[in-house]
């Protein structure tokens, strides 16, 4: 599947440890949070390997001497490498403020051991894998599949949307699903908090194929440029072809700014 391309590098500091949401004998409220480590997780398998971080399904090691059988997602992202520290801070702090809803993948815990520079996002596990899987295996969607699909992310994107938050990477690959097929958007690394109603970004970043016009011509853009790549991610479900084409980065990107695309009759 196709790579995102990051932002400028910038430094920031590495995310704190955050309250302990895993364990159902946490102490009341009044008193200190259990603060969590590594060693507390069991690794089960990877789910995905990237340059600067590793995703694993996770479950407790052990609660009250217990072992536990729930499992989550575990991010562990390598700290002190540039704007990838930035990218762990947002991603946090934007899904804590997305945690009422239940189409944006849950942050259970966050926290990090400096001495081995990493950092860790606890997170619902998408049971179901992602929407690009999925694509791959049932090759194309039917109109009520697509509808469905279509419907649930767009709650997820108005969710967000209604607190100026861009998402800015809406592709099959950043779409998990539940156990029971739901939608559950994710990443949120490359998202941005705008300042208010006439605030807008200008960064390039996300996936070209996905990208809308005046992100790719380096204008001023703001949460309309996910409508746009939830529009490319519904022309590839229907069709099993993503509509920009092109031989090269920089024919994908005449051809977006043109409005050249190609729809397959597949569907």
């Amino acid at each position: 599947p196709p790579q995102s391309a990051e932002p400028v590098p910038a430094t920031m500091p590495a995310a704190p440890n955050q309250l302990d949401q895993l364990d159902s004998t946490s102490a009341p409220q009044q008193q200190q949070p259990v603060l969590l480590h590594q060693r507390d997780f069991e690794k089960v398998r990877r789910l995905g390997l990237g340059k600067y971080a590793r995703v694993y399904v996770c479950r407790r090691a052990t609660v009250n001497g217990e072992q536990q059988a729930s499992e989550f997602a575990m991010k562990e992202v390598r700290m002190n490498t540039g704007c990838h520290n930035e990218y762990l801070m947002r991603e946090r702090d934007l899904l804590i403020l997305c945690s009422e809803s239940p189409f944006i993948v849950n942050l259970m815990c966050t926290f990090q051991e400096p001495q081995r520079q990493r950092a860790y996002l606890i997170l619902q596990l998408g049971e179901g894998g992602d929407l690009y899987e999925l694509h791959e295996d049932v090759h194309l969607f039917n109109e009520q599949d697509a509808r469905f699909y279509l419907a649930e992310i767009t709650c997820g994107l108005e969710f967000m949307h209604e607190r100026s938050i861009i998402h800015r990477d809406v592709k099959g690959e950043n779409i998990l699903l539940t156990g029971a097929g739901h939608v559950m958007l994710c990443d949120l690394g490359l998202a941005r908090r705008l300042n208010g109603p006439d605030d807008r970004a200008r960064t390039y970043c996300g996936t070209l194929s996905y990208m809308s016009p005046e992100m790719v011509r380096r204008q001023r853009y703001g949460t309309k440029t996910d409508i746009w790549s939830l529009g490319v991610l519904l022309a590839f479900l229907v069709t099993g072809e993503e509509p920009i084409i092109g031989n090269n980065e920089d024919e994908k990107q005449s051809n977006i700014m043109k409005g050249r695309y190609h729809l397959s009759c597949n569907c």
